[in-house]
């Protein structure tokens, strides 16, 4: 784990030695917060924010893992941003950040990115939990942006493309005791996913964590930004992307209790969607030319089977929140209305 004087020392070096390559004023001198983010795994990251000395808002972000056995998702991280920087160039500019730095100091790598001001997204859903008409109104800009992503990092598919998420449906089988309903749903999704894998022309950057907390809503315009690319990937089809921020905005808006009962209740949730908000989420995302999506109730699931199954393949960890996952996915297993909403014809 990073040590505080020894990682300040470090951040101050390279700010120093770096900051005429990154902005065209005077460096100034920064003070180093380290923020309390909520992150007490040993995978998660600790982050220090740099703000100018006797100001409020910080000008840099500084990431390093807890433990660094995990550190290789600092150096993906910057490697993901930087692919998406060559790929968008000055569109990038405000709604991802800059990859600054990336280096090591003792055992820990070190990522640091320029700072973005603003609300998270889960604070205005929140707001919005119970006018139907706002919370749609803010999930459609959240769907225009992430196709705007998916569309502007579209190339053709290179030979060499290794997907991550081949592993998943057989890692998700292997944590949980499903039921027969749940076992031909998983066959279902993961022939679905291959079938797409082995048809695709088109690789594209998939966020891979994109869920509201995750969304700022920036402070000087309202217009959106994306962080926390640790998760982010090449992919050929970035369904995980489009449904997980909704499947993680009907878990946002289940209340307390057991992983059992949030998911439970956030299956429900999905479910009274079916007809409003989700066809029209889907609609403002439009139809993809370059890709494939899975159709909705699919979607979900092999949302669920990721978000539970992922952590195991990338740390060896199971995380508190994989039944809450399962039992979404169960619930969508057996759901009499199966979420093939609208006109959608994915």
């Amino acid at each position: 784990m990073p040590t505080g004087r020894t990682m300040i020392d470090y951040l101050n070096t390279v700010v120093g030695n770096q900051w005429h390559t990154w902005y065209s004023a005077k460096p100034p001198a920064l003070d180093w917060l380290l923020l309390t983010n909520g992150g007490t795994a040993l995978h998660d990251n600790v982050v220090f924010l740099g703000t100018p000395k006797g100001q409020r808002q910080p000008l840099l972000v500084a990431k390093a893992c807890r433990w660094p056995e995990y550190s290789q998702t600092i150096s993906h991280e910057f490697g993901q941003l930087t692919a998406v920087w060559q790929q968008l160039g000055d569109q990038a500019i405000g709604r991802i950040p800059r990859p600054l730095h990336l280096g090591q100091n003792g055992a820990d790598q070190v990522l640091m990115t320029d700072f973005f001001a603003g609300a998270v997204f889960t604070s205005r859903l929140r707001v919005a939990a119970n006018n139907l008409a706002a919370l749609t109104q803010l999930l459609q800009r959240a769907a225009v942006w992430l196709r705007l992503l998916h569309e502007q990092t579209a190339r053709p598919r290179t030979a060499d493309l290794q997907l991550r998420h081949e592993p998943y449906a057989k890692r998700f089988a292997t944590l949980f005791p499903l039921q027969q309903q749940e076992q031909v749903a998983l066959r279902e999704v993961e022939t679905a996913v291959s079938d797409h894998t082995t048809t695709a022309a088109t690789q594209l950057i998939q966020h891979g964590d994109y869920w509201p907390g995750n969304i700022l809503l920036r402070a000087d315009d309202d217009q959106l930004a994306l962080i926390d690319w640790q998760f982010s990937a090449w992919t050929t089809d970035p369904s995980f992307d489009l449904y997980f921020l909704l499947l993680a905005t009907a878990v946002a808006l289940a209340g307390s209790g057991t992983p059992e009962q949030r998911g439970q209740r956030a299956a429900q949730q999905l479910n009274s969607w079916a007809q409003t908000l989700i066809p029209a989420y889907l609609t403002a995302y439009g139809q993809p030319m370059l890709y494939s999506l899975l159709p909705p109730r699919l979607g979900f699931l092999w949302a669920c089977v990721t978000a539970a199954a992922r952590p195991v393949e990338t740390f060896g960890i199971v995380q508190d929140d994989a039944m809450l996952w399962r039992t979404i996915f169960a619930n969508l297993a057996i759901m009499k209305r199966r979420l093939e909403v609208g006109d959608w014809g994915l």
